[in-house]
């Protein structure tokens, strides 16, 4: 199987800063904190945007500083497992943490709040703990097993009470998957009760209300809602006598305040709760539900994805609505699935039998389908597609999670593919006709549904180890580093896409001339150019633009309207008085070679040339000098030239992007620039030493690469819209003679080398 572990969430699209990140922070020394591996909505924002999450801790004697900046902020675990709730502001920085423990184990899951700021947090705990994070007690004890807890918080953090529910016995156990709270403080929850036979009591109170699962069942589904002040309002069961799977997976509110459900089941099932029948399902067939209920937990109707067989798989992971009532659904499948939910029938089909897909589906606020859409894997030995969560908005559906293998991002007849690896994140974009945007692959993974704000900025929770980039934008570096003994925990906030495009053109031309200026994106997205940076005259489409005749120094503005328009990006041109320089470059290229950077170039004509001056930069704006070479002065010949970076001194990380530019000046002190060209620096990696040539070509070229290369090595040709126009694999080979097909256009193309270490981008020019 082909795995993946995705949440899909709701994305507010509006215009974004010139990076992709806001900011990062990471809490836990020594013994870190960590987060629920499950699918959990652990980080919750108020309005004034700051930042609320949950998860678990384990620590020594010393505790764990829970304060990610210089200061320090111990809690100290009580000899087990225990919960955590942690502020942060909308910066970033810390406000308060709090603990909620005893001698075992105790595990926050879930956390929400109401419109006044109060803070609810859900998850297990065995023993008896005290659930008063202050200086007060308040214990409860559970009923043997691992029961589930609630607990509510105003907003500054003080307690306000605690509530749980047990089973009947000792192994008996319930499970809350998901919960939400709405604007008067009412919880809602759902999840699966289990023991054959047990009763689970959901009146927290005094007053008693059992769901019992009949003799023979394993699970059987539940929601139930409690009042703002932890009283029980009632409980509602799905009743399966055999429960293999039957579990819900989210719950949310629509705008009326009707009650959404999704999950899974694998029988034939009665959804309405009350003395009406309304029976869905097949026997031994694992299958995807929605089911709606109004607020007073009455029956309003039910809806079912799957197939026919054992081996037709869907699951329902997580849903959320749009500003239309529009409802999208995401979750995993297997085999040949019906995701329309009527009569009608869409059928999506994963590529082998047991491989796991992703799928997306979109229903109309009266339950019509839409669109379906799935993203599949090259099916192997142990890949697949695993879990899943929801939320959308204008600019579409966004998708994140881990993958293992290959997979083709896009749902539609094009091909976007993720360098492949084992456990990689990516972040997938559909726009709201289901179409493919982009998909990007950060360096962590995150372990909770990413929280939207109402500006488009995206806060995630995780744990990484390591030193880890936060920042999704390629030509910028924001590093956080675990401490050694494991992992630490992560906070981020994203900024919302589309982003603002770099710029990585020179910004000085010749007086009364033109010029051709360019910018690229993170997603290599389509870009627009403006005259001024709101209004102004809309100049053209794409990563370069020809400047009309610079009679002075001019500012251009860059965009990307990839879904609704982005930031605008500035280029000032400086204009200068310039003597035409007779020089004539056939070429100029940088590559990695033996752990230095080898610039070439070669010229056919050169006239009162006097040097030639090799720059760097790291983020192809601002370059500084490395070298130089001694021109020809005057010469009709062909002359080559080379300068060999060795990178002694240059502190790069694991994977870097260098820019190589040459500048020419004359005898009279004229100077001129040449392209930038970019380097991928993959330092200690099995692609070192790797080579293109001859670049530019006419069709035919080689790649060599490190004689030590063993193992499987990927080359995947794209265009310069990364539309894939071949891949081949290689093995036991450290040289290779490829050839472009003749009806190639001429002009720029990318070829995307990949191990299962690394990846290597490299531009090939086709004459």
């Amino acid at each position: 199987m082909r795995l993946f572990i995705f949440f899909l969430l709701l994305l507010f699209c509006f215009s974004l800063e010139a990076q992709s990140l806001s900011w990062a922070k990471s809490f836990g020394r020594g013994d870190s904190p960590l987060i629920n591996n499950a699918i959990k909505k652990a980080l919750a924002r108020d309005a004034s945007g700051n930042v609320y999450t949950t998860g678990s801790f384990t620590s020594g004697a010393g505790g764990i500083d829970f304060d990610p900046g210089v200061g320090v902020f111990n809690l100290t675990s009580g000899g087990g497992t225990d919960v955590f709730i942690s502020k942060l502001d909308a910066n970033g920085n810390f406000v308060w943490a709090l603990r909620i423990g005893g001698t075992g184990t105790q595990v926050g899951e879930h956390i929400a709040l109401d419109v006044a700021g109060n803070i609810y947090i859900a998850g297990t705990f065995d023993s008896t703990p005290d659930f008063n994070p202050g200086v007060g007690v308040f214990n409860i004890t559970s009923s043997g097993s691992l029961d589930y807890f609630i607990v509510k918080l105003d907003l500054a953090g003080n307690f306000l009470w605690a509530k749980s529910i047990g089973g009947s016995y000792g192994t008996s156990d319930n499970i809350i998957n998901s919960l939400t709270v709405d604007a008067v403080g009412n919880i809602y929850f759902t999840g699966a009760i289990n023991g054959g036979g047990q009763s689970f009591d959901f009146d927290p109170n005094i007053g008693t209300f059992l769901l019992t699962l009949p003799i023979t069942a394993a699970y059987n589904i539940y929601t139930a809602k409690w009042d703002a002040n932890g009283n029980f309002v009632w409980a509602k069961q799905l009743t399966a006598s055999i429960g293999l799977n039957c579990v819900g997976n989210d719950i949310q509110l629509d705008a009326l305040g009707n009650i959404f459900i999704v999950g899974n089941f694998s029988e034939m099932l009665d959804f309405d709760p009350g003395v009406g029948v309304f029976s869905m399902g097949v026997a031994g067939s694992l299958r995807a539900f929605l089911w709606v209920l109004n607020n007073g937990g009455n029956f309003i109707a039910a809806r079912e994805f799957g197939g026919s067989g054992p081996t037709d798989r869907v699951l329902a992971k997580s849903f959320n609505f749009d500003v239309f009532n529009n409802m999208y659904l995401t979750g995993i499948f297997t085999g040949t699935a019906d995701f329309d939910p009527n009569a009608g029938i869409f059928n999506l089909t994963s590529p082998s039998g047991s491989t796991l897909s992703l799928y997306v589906v979109k229903l109309s606020p009266i339950g019509i389908l839409l669109w379906a859409k799935a993203v599949h894997v090259i099916p192997g030995l142990i890949d697949g597609v695993y879990d899943g969560v929801s939320s959308v908005s204008d600019c579409g559906v966004l998708v994140t999670g881990i993958f293992v293998g290959t997979a083709d991002f896009d749902p539609s007849i094009g091909v976007f593919n993720l360098p492949p690896g084992i456990f990689t994140p990516y972040i997938l974009q559909l726009d709201p006709n289901g179409n493919f945007i982009y998909a990007i692959k950060p360096n962590v993974t995150f372990k909770s549904p990413l929280d939207i704000d109402a500006f488009g900025n995206m806060y995630g929770i995780g744990t990484f180890s390591n030193t880890q980039d936060f920042d999704l934008n390629p030509n910028a570096v924001f590093n956080l580093t675990a401490p050694v003994e494991g992992n630490a925990t992560f906070v981020t906030k994203l900024l919302p896409f589309p982003w603002a495009p770099s710029v990585i053109s020179p910004l000085s031309a010749c007086l009364n001339s033109t010029d051709t200026i360019s910018a690229s994106t993170v997603l290599g997205s389509s870009l627009s150019w403006y005259s001024e940076v709101t209004g102004g005259t809309f100049l053209g489409t794409g990563n370069s633009l020809i400047t009309p005749v610079l009679t002075d120094t001019t500012t251009f503005y860059v965009q990307d309207s990839t879904c609704q328009a982005g930031p605008r990006d500035s280029i000032t041109v400086n204009t200068i008085s310039c003597i035409p320089l007779p020089i004539t470059l056939l070429s100029f290229n940088a590559y990695l070679h033996n752990e230095a950077v080898q610039t070439e170039w070669v010229t056919t004509t050169e006239i009162n040339n006097d040097y030639f001056t090799i720059e760097r930069s790291t983020d192809a704006i601002h370059f500084d000098p490395i070298g130089t070479k001694k021109g020809a002065g005057n010469s009709n010949a062909m002359l080559n030239y080379e300068f060999l970076d060795q990178l002694s001194t240059f502190n790069f990380s694991l994977s870097t992007v260098l820019y190589y530019r040459l500048k020419q000046t004359d005898f009279n002190g004229n100077y001129e620039y040449f392209d930038v060209k970019a380097v991928y620096i993959e330092k200690n990696t099995s692609l070192d030493y790797l080579e293109v040539y001859p670049n530019p070509t006419t069709g035919e070229f080689f790649i060599s690469w490190n004689d030590k290369l063993t193992n499987e090595i990927v080359i995947q040709l794209t265009d310069n819209l990364g539309k894939e126009i071949y891949t081949t694999f290689i093995t036991q080979e450290n040289r290779i003679q490829l050839k472009m097909n003749n009806e190639l256009p001429k002009g720029i193309y990318f070829l995307n080398i990949q191990t299962n270490q690394t990846t290597v981008v490299k531009k090939i020019i086709k004459n």
